[in-house]
């Protein structure tokens, strides 16, 4: 049929559309073309002769068929021993032709009907032998469009004709890598179940383990790991524990500690996973990290450790886990931090008071002095955090401590 501009033909949008009638009348035209001259067929189906030598009128027979066309079937049969299959064969490969036309953008009428999810239209195309995996010229592949947009019936569908379930799309993400990213337990387990492999890992190494992480998916990460999925990711700047722990998302980590993930990984930065959940505030987490022996005090390469990330954003739960668990609230540990400043440096600069006084309570020095002399007293002044000053204050904190510069609190 007659394409449009951007080569969509109109079987292209039937199916685009879920037009399921005008799909199929579209398909049986195109089964039905181009169809084969009856001379052809007659020329055909008639047995050639062995040497050239047959029966007279065997021959006359061949003779006075139309010269071309007796030739031209002649040349297609010879090496067959003649009949009517090639001349079906070429019909059948134009129409397979038609059918897997595609667009400019590279999109088959079945990449389309998946897409949007028309699954009687893909049926019907898979049906007629389309291409199952569409073009090559595609961004990816019909069952990668139906996992992206979560169209189970597509899905089942393609996998039941055998669709390439590791086909890579761009930046090498597989059809169970989009399944994972957007938390489909079902898709994923058919594609599992498909044997798609689940230690692929795309252009920026993340797995599909990693997008479950991020998703906070339980039943997804467990469905990954029982199919032997790497706890690790493969080059990944963050793992999948990682992740789990910064967003909170406490089942994941329970399952990923449980197949043996590095409690204490840490990112490019040094930031470690028990750092990672107190900056977040997420006290739950922290607490499963060190029961299971998640070092508490390691630092990043800023020389922040997990109390003071949690002390700097306030998170009063997480610093109450933490100072249970007797993490260190000062001395040489901090001299690598910014600026030389302690947890209760950073909860008052910050306007903590709360955590200001649970530090204190928890022995805190409270007149630590900074790299330039300052007081978490003259941090609380500069930023004006009147309440943070009252706890310092009460607490007996000097007032006439004085920074390299020669101010005064």
């Amino acid at each position: 049929g007659a394409a449009a501009s951007d080569g969509r033909s109109p079987l292209h949008a039937a199916c685009q559309n879920g037009r399921v009638e005008c799909a199929e009348a579209l398909v049986a035209a195109l089964l039905a073309l181009p169809a084969p001259p009856a001379a052809a067929v007659v020329a055909a189906a008639a047995p050639a002769a062995a040497d050239g030598t047959g029966g007279d009128s065997d021959a006359s027979t061949v003779k006075d068929d139309d010269d071309a066309g007796s030739q031209g079937t002649r040349e297609a049969t010879d090496d067959e021993g003649g009949g009517i299959a090639p001349v079906v064969a070429t019909t059948a490969r134009t129409a397979a032709a038609e059918i897997d036309r595609a667009t400019t953008a590279g999109e088959t009428a079945l990449h389309l009907a998946c897409a949007a999810g028309k699954k009687e239209c893909a049926t019907l195309l898979l049906d007629a032998r389309a291409s199952v995996d569409g073009s090559p010229t595609a961004t990816c592949t019909p069952l990668y469009a139906a996992c992206d947009r979560e169209w189970l019936g597509c899905v089942r569908a393609l996998l039941a004709h055998s669709a390439g379930v590791n086909l890579s799309a761009k930046q090498k993400r597989t059809p169970l890598s989009v399944a994972c990213e957007r938390a489909n337990t079902a898709c994923v387990e058919l594609l599992i179940n498909a044997h798609a492999s689940v230690v692929h890992f795309a252009a920026d190494g993340r797995s599909p383990l990693h997008h479950a992480s991020v998703r906070g998916s339980a039943a997804i990460t467990s469905l990954l790991l029982r199919a032997n999925c790497s706890v690790d990711g493969g080059g990944a700047a963050n793992l999948p524990l990682h992740a789990a722990c910064e967003l909170g998302h406490a089942a994941c980590v329970e399952l990923l500690l449980g197949a043996g993930a590095d409690k204490d990984a840490c990112t490019p930065s040094g930031a470690s996973c028990v750092h990672l959940a107190c900056a977040g505030g997420h006290a739950r987490v922290a607490v499963q990290l060190l029961d299971a022996g998640a070092a508490i005090d390691l630092a990043g390469a800023d020389g922040i450790t997990p109390l003071y990330a949690a002390c700097e954003a306030g998170h009063i739960n997480c610093v109450l886990r933490l100072l249970e668990r007797k993490a260190n609230v000062g001395g040489p540990l901090y001299e690598a931090s910014p600026g030389g400043y302690t947890p209760l440096h950073a909860a008052c600069q910050h306007g903590h008071p709360i955590v200001a006084e649970e530090l204190i309570t928890a022995k805190a020095c409270i007149d630590a002095a900074g790299d330039e002399g300052e007081t978490a007293l003259h941090l609380a002044a500069e930023s004006n955090n009147v309440l943070a000053m009252s706890v310092l204050l009460d607490a007996g904190a000097r007032t006439n401590a004085r920074r390299a510069t020669g101010e005064d609190a």
